[in-house]
């Protein structure tokens, strides 16, 4: 048996997770398990950069909502200024918005080739306008206030609220396991591991949006900490059952008390 990416190097071991062969070089070793890149932590991490041609449909199709835009975000011109003269009849819009989201999907199944090869220039113009115009309509004062009371807090409490629905999707998967088999695991990560997986990620001794997380468990209760890289966030605790407890700033939880 030979190593799937190496095919001509002997497999050594398989992957517990996906049971493909490896080789020496292939295979990596977390928390006892055989991994192979794809399934281990790092390799499951979303990619650092996608191909130029690709568009966002989602994106696309919000954009479309200002008329036009998310033709010019594909990279379609015309077809932008023709939605955005004719939007008012209501039925071009609406097929606006699909259409510039089916055609994003073309364009990343690559059925077709973008027009323009510069549909980021065209659409940031498009907004910066909007958003100039906007300002000198609305005024400096009211738009400093928006940022400063609106926005900002917006995205600095982004990274906790990912960090707290990571502990939602631990808590969702350890009381299915319990469901399943009548006590929790251990070792958190089985949820991992296990087929059909309880959990999609190996939190555990990790740091993702910028938490680390840390895991315990007896078989009849267990507590995960999420704890912030930056020392004025929030802590984050999960309890058996599900209950999540916020510590103001990286404090012990027993040296302040738990805000619900």
């Amino acid at each position: 048996m030979f190593c799937h990416i190496h095919n001509k190097r002997l497999a050594v071991d398989k992957c517990s997770k996906c049971e493909v062969p490896l080789c020496a070089d292939c295979a990596t070793t977390f928390r006892g398990h055989v991994l192979c890149h794809a399934c281990s932590p790092e390799g499951r991490k979303p990619p650092k950069g996608k191909p130029s041609y690709y568009r966002n449909p989602v994106l696309a199709a919000i954009l479309s909502i200002i008329p036009g835009f998310g033709q010019f975000y594909n990279g379609q011109l015309l077809k932008g200024i023709i939605v955005m003269c004719t939007f008012w009849l209501v039925v071009p819009w609406l097929y606006g918005i699909y259409d510039a989201y089916a055609m994003a999907c073309r364009i990343n199944s690559r059925d077709v080739v973008q027009v323009d090869p510069f549909p980021e220039l065209i659409t940031t113009l498009c907004v910066l306008l909007i958003i100039v115009s906007a300002f000198f309509i609305i005024g400096p004062e009211t738009w400093k206030v928006t940022i400063q009371q609106q926005i900002i807090p917006m995205v600095m409490n982004a990274t906790e609220w990912r960090a707290q629905r990571a502990l939602r999707d631990i808590a969702i998967g350890m009381e299915s396991f319990h469901k399943t088999y009548g006590y929790y695991p251990d070792d958190i990560s089985r949820l991992y591991f296990e087929e059909p997986p309880y959990l999609e990620r190996l939190y555990c001794d990790a740091v993702f949006y910028n938490y680390k997380f840390t895991c315990s468990s007896d078989g009849s209760s267990y507590t995960v900490r999420a704890v912030p890289e930056d020392a004025e966030k929030s802590v984050f605790e999960l309890k058996t059952g599900g209950q999540v407890l916020v510590y103001k700033a990286a404090k012990p939880p027993e040296e302040e008390d738990p805000v619900f």
